[in-house]
């Protein structure tokens, strides 16, 4: 799946607890490769499950100030 194929939900509320790094960056408004970097700094909040790398969503919408 593309991340340009990932819709924004209306409300970031409604967001799961956790997403995907891609799904990030379509609600940062930034590429994806930007995202993967920002993790990497730790400008991002993620964690690792296996090989999968997930980004909590209340550190992200406090991130975004809602």
């Amino acid at each position: 799946m593309s991340y340009e194929s990932l819709e924004v939900p209306m409300a970031l509320d409604s967001l799961p607890l956790t997403i995907s790094v891609e799904h990030a960056a379509v609600l940062l408004g930034v590429s994806r490769s930007a995202a993967y970097r920002a993790a990497t700094a730790g400008q991002l909040v993620t964690f690792r499950v296996g090989r999968k790398l997930l980004v909590p969503t209340a550190p992200l919408v406090r991130m975004l100030g809602r």
